[in-house]
C-alpha cells in the first residue's frame, strides 16, 4: 500500500512538471511569435551604406568573440531551422550574440547575407558566412598578435646589443698601457688563475665561443674575458692583459 500510495504521488507529481513545462514552452513559443510579428513590422529597407558598414561590423565583432565551447554561450542550436523571418532572426541574433541591431542594420545585413533576395535568412548561410567571418578575424588577430611578438623580440634585442656596445665604446675609453711590473705580474696572475679553473665541459661554463672570431679591440676582449671567465678585471689590468697578448 505504501508503494503504491508513493508511486501515485510521483506520477502525479511528474505529470504536473510536464504540464508545467508544456506551458511554459508555449508562453515562450508565443512571446517569441508576438516578438517576432513585431519585429517584423520594424524592419527599415530604405537604408545607405553606413547602416552596411555598422551592420557588419556587429556582425565581424560577434563572430569574433563568439566561443561555443564557453560555459555562458547558447550555442548556434537556434539556427539549425531552414530559413528566418526577419523578425525572428532578429530576435536570435539578440539572444544568441547580445548583437542589437537598428531599423535598417537588421534590412541591410539581412540583404548582405540573403542571396536569392526573398528578404528571409536561410540558416545555413548565415551560419556559414558567420563561422567564415569568425575564423578570418582569430587568423587576423593571431596573426598580428605573432607579428607584435616578432617586433617586440626584435627590439628588445637591439636594445641589448645597444647596452653591449655602450658598455664596449665605454670600455674603450678606458685602455691605459702606462703600467708597471708589479701591475703586469698581478693581471698575469689573474689569468692563470682563471684558465686553472675554466672547465669547457662544465653545465655552467659559457664555451670560447664568444673568441671565434679572428680578433677583439680591447672593450671587447675585456667583456668577454668577464662573462666567459669571470675575470673581473680593472681597468689597468684589463689592459696589461691586452698589451701582452698583442705582442705574443
Amino acid at each position: 500500500m505504501g508503494f503504491t500510495q508513493r508511486s501515485e504521488t510521483h506520477s502525479k507529481q511528474l505529470e504536473k512538471q510536464r504540464r508545467e513545462i508544456q506551458i511554459s514552452e508555449e508562453e515562450q513559443s508565443l512571446k517569441l511569435e508576438r516578438q517576432s510579428k513585431k519585429n517584423e513590422m520594424k524592419v527599415d529597407w530604405e537604408y545607405g551604406t553606413e547602416d552596411v558598414e555598422r551592420a557588419m561590423a556587429k556582425m565581424t565583432e560577434s563572430a569574433k568573440k563568439f566561443d561555443p565551447t564557453h560555459p555562458s554561450s547558447m550555442g548556434l542550436e537556434g539556427f539549425q531551422g531552414a530559413t528566418m523571418t526577419p523578425g525572428v532572426f532578429r530576435e536570435m541574433l539578440k539572444r544568441t550574440f547580445n548583437m542589437k541591431l537598428s531599423n535598417k542594420e537588421l534590412a541591410a545585413l539581412i540583404n548582405e547575407i540573403d542571396q536569392d533576395g526573398d528578404r528571409e535568412i536561410s540558416c545555413q548561410e548565415f551560419i556559414r558566412s558567420f563561422k567564415r567571418v569568425g575564423f578570418e578575424q582569430r587568423s587576423t588577430f593571431l596573426s598580428e598578435q605573432l607579428d607584435k611578438q616578432r617586433s617586440d623580440n626584435y627590439e628588445r634585442e637591439q636594445e641589448h646589443l645597444r647596452k653591449i656596445k655602450h658598455q664596449e665604446d665605454k670600455a674603450e675609453t678606458q685602455v691605459d698601457f702606462d703600467y708597471s711590473d708589479e701591475d703586469k705580474e698581478s693581471a698575469l696572475n689573474k689569468m692563470r688563475i682563471a684558465s686553472f679553473k675554466f672547465d669547457k665541459n662544465h653545465p655552467s661554463s659559457l664555451g670560447l665561443d664568444g673568441f671565434d672570431g679572428s680578433d677583439l679591440s680591447p672593450g671587447v676582449f675585456k667583456e668577454m674575458v668577464r662573462r666567459t671567465f669571470n675575470m673581473k678585471l680593472t681597468s689597468k689590468v684589463g689592459d696589461i692583459i691586452i698589451d701582452w697578448l698583442t705582442k705574443i
